[in-house]
């Protein structure tokens, strides 16, 4: 038996009433946030030179979780959505679009990556915490394919537990040089009889004369 005319009405005002609700969250976050954003860019170019990239990178793509997550917007990661969908939201102005087109435990993972990279001051720890904590919930929302949630979460407790995660960069593998021979190999190879060589014949030039 279908609805009634009535309940899909509700429905529909319901809908309708939470993408309103989404939308002025999102749009308070960027309010709020927009400030913060500009002034951890400036720490990081006046305490971190050297790694400036990978640390502006790593707030851009916090501020990308941040807002998708602000905004209500909805997980691709179920891999279930048609193409043509997806295709058109993504025409769509941001604040209108239903998903939110970024795989974000990948993005989460590589903000674990840089943060373990330099010895974050604590301005960024508060701001890899934050993404941290909103992503992981946002995670226990929409299960569907999140991997590598186990390394945010241990990245986070450490984290809150006040401990420096930074890890030296792993050396580069060395190129393996020939395998060496083996002792058996070296006296066969010292018992092997030298190739007899035999010297090169002499041809006379033709008109050749005594």
């Amino acid at each position: 038996m279908g609805q009634r005319p009535g309940a899909r009405t509700d429905v529909a005002r319901n809908a309708l009433q939470a993408k309103r609700d989404a939308i002025q969250n999102g749009r308070a976050f960027d309010e709020t946030f927009g400030p913060e954003l500009t002034a951890l860019k400036q720490h990081v170019n006046d305490s971190f030179p050297a790694e400036r990239g990978d640390l502006e990178e790593m707030l851009d793509q916090g501020a990308d979780i941040l807002r998708s997550i602000a905004y209500g917007k909805k997980s691709i990661q179920t891999l279930d959505h048609d193409g043509e969908v997806l295709q058109e939201d993504t025409s769509l102005d941001f604040e209108k679009q239903v998903y939110n087109h970024r795989y974000l435990d990948a993005m989460a993972k590589e903000i674990v990556r840089v943060a373990k990279s330099v010895h974050l001051t604590p301005e960024l720890v508060r701001f890899e915490v934050r993404v941290l904590e909103a992503v992981i919930d946002w995670a226990e929302h929409n299960p569907q394919n999140f991997e590598w949630l186990d390394i945010l979460k241990a990245e986070l407790a450490e984290r809150r537990a006040g401990k420096d995660t930074f890890e030296l960069p792993k050396p580069a593998p060395k190129k393996r040089g020939p395998k060496p021979k083996s002792y058996h190999q070296m006296l066969a190879a010292a018992a092997k009889p030298e190739p007899e060589t035999t010297p090169p014949s002499f041809i006379v030039p033709e008109n050749f004369e005594l």
